[in-house]
């Protein structure tokens, strides 16, 4: 072989055995000019920037087994940047990839390793903010991260965005078709209850929205604000409430901005509690919110309408003054006068007089569906022969008159009871097929009135029931009663109603 043949051999060698070329992208970190179509590049941390439209404001729950996987495998996906407009030199992300920076970012500052400070990138020219913030909502949407609250103010700020560049108003159904054909479908009604979430409820319970309140929970709360605010707006203007609506909202919301505080039904007793004082009114009480604020008699009304207005001779009959004690006794009920003899022994009847005024129902006596009686307001009790009618604690509203209804209003009550003695967080709501609609939490129970109620409702009680019960309602010669006249009602409403519960409950 001649010197010039093994000199070809060597450097044909030589060539073969070296480093083949890269890519020039991805040889250096991209120069200020961004290029004007999309390029791989790879940037450095000190470049990248987050998004400031990402619509995520929490920490990612998932971001610690995120951060694990990037520590052991590196980034699974390429993450898209584009060019940020306020600041030329630096890149932020276009679709999502926060979360990914934030770990590598964590990374980085625990281990120097440069395979976590240059990030491997597909740069693409900047599409505008709006195509941002759809493209952040896209994607946390695909991944599901998003909480209801987040994704509704990524909503609103893609709306006044859109506003800005428009020059004009955007409506919820031109924002609908604007996503749309962004390639990002939100049907209208989703729109609109996002919109009332911001408008109306973000301002009063950040907090309780932001830790992650679900969408059927603020759906529920929306509905209820909503028929609330009906019914203030259609008594309002005769009423003139010296406060508004909102300020009834301000006033209530604060004590329930947490997670650990939040229960619908306590909150829909303690709004209708102030919604009574702020707007007093004849037609309107604590039973008549309850009932238009009940969800199950808003879908009775979708399904039946309207119920009927009471007649003109009930409500005649409701303004006249109270008759004498001996014209209470109901007519078809009255007995004929016999002739005299000794009470009680002529006839051989040993039971009290009018102890057997009778309906010609073997039902108990009060209920909506013994007595026939469909406004539910009369009760069997104020009929009786005495020279003072008690208090109406017997009679159940026929639209209250359902396991559930009475579920509801037995923990109401409950809950009324052993707040009495500061422990009314001992009463949590049970709304099993079989319960008495609350129970008590024993570790935080610490007044022998919640232990009574945890007997009623079926569980456990520690306590001496006889020397409790007269401790609460009668006292002794010596002690007044622990319950005041208002308890003893409440206590005594409580057992009509866990008795028709549990009546119902038998039946079914």
């Amino acid at each position: 072989m001649t010197a010039m043949a093994k000199q070809r051999t060597t450097d044909l060698t030589d060539a073969l055995l070296k480093r083949g070329r890269q890519a020039e992208a991805t040889l250096t970190v991209a120069t200020p000019d961004a290029p004007g179509s999309e390029m791989p590049m790879v940037l450095t941390l000190d470049q990248l920037r987050p998004n400031p439209d990402n619509p995520r404001t929490s920490r990612n729950p998932r971001f610690d087994d995120i951060k694990a996987s990037i520590r052991a495998r590196g980034l699974d996906t390429v993450p898209k940047v584009t060019i940020d407009p306020d600041n030329p030199g630096s890149y932020i992300f276009s679709d999502g990839g926060n979360t990914r920076y934030q770990a590598l970012s964590e990374l980085w500052a625990e281990t120097h390793s440069e395979h976590f400070y240059r990030v491997h990138c597909l740069f693409k020219p900047w599409p505008g903010r709006i195509k941002c913030v759809i493209g952040h909502l896209a994607e946390n949407e695909l991944r599901g991260e998003l909480s209801f609250i987040e994704k509704a103010i990524g909503i609103r700020n893609a709306r006044q965005i859109i506003e800005d560049e428009s020059g004009k108003a955007v409506s919820l159904r031109e924002l609908a078709t604007a996503l749309t054909e962004q390639g990002y479908p939100v049907s209208y009604s989703s729109l609109s209850r996002m919109d009332s979430c911001v408008r109306h409820l973000y301002p009063h319970l950040p907090a309780l929205l932001e830790s992650g309140l679900g969408r059927p929970q603020i759906n529920a709360l929306l509905v209820l604000r909503s028929d609330a605010e009906k019914l203030w707006n259609h008594y309002a203007a005769e009423a003139k409430p010296e406060v508004t609506f909102e300020n009834v909202m301000t006033k209530v919301c604060p004590h329930f901005n947490s997670p650990e505080s939040w229960s619908l039904e306590m909150f829909r007793d303690e709004f209708i509690g102030e919604l009574v004082s702020a707007l007093p009114h004849p037609s309107l009480n604590y039973d008549r919110w309850l009932i238009e604020l009940d969800p199950s008699e808003q879908n009775r009304r979708q399904l039946f309408g309207e119920p009927e207005p009471v007649a003109p001779q009930l409500q005649q009959q409701n303004q006249q003054p109270e008759p004498e004690a001996a014209s209470r006794v109901p007519a078809q009920v009255r007995k004929p006068t016999p002739p005299p003899t000794t009470p009680g022994v002529a006839s051989g009847n040993t039971s009290e007089p009018n102890s057997t005024v009778a309906t010609g129902n073997t039902s108990e006596p009060g209920s909506a569906v013994a007595t026939g009686n469909t406004s539910g307001a009369v009760s069997d009790v104020a009929s009786g022969n005495t020279q003072s009618a008690p208090p109406d604690f017997w009679s159940i509203p026929t639209l209250q008159d359902d396991a559930d209804h009475l579920r509801n209003i037995a923990f109401r009550l409950a809950f009324e009871l052993a707040d009495s003695d500061s422990d009314g967080e001992a009463v949590i709501p049970d709304n099993g097929a079989n319960s008495g609609g609350y129970r008590i939490d024993e570790e935080l129970s610490a007044s022998p009135i919640s232990c009574l109620l945890s007997s009623l409702a079926g569980g456990a009680c520690d306590e001496d029931l006889p020397d409790l019960m007269r401790e609460l309602l009668i006292g002794s010669s010596d002690a007044e009663p622990r319950f005041d006249n208002a308890l003893t009602q409440t206590f005594m409403k409580l057992i009509r109603t866990l008795r028709r519960l549990r009546e119902l409950q038998r039946q079914s």
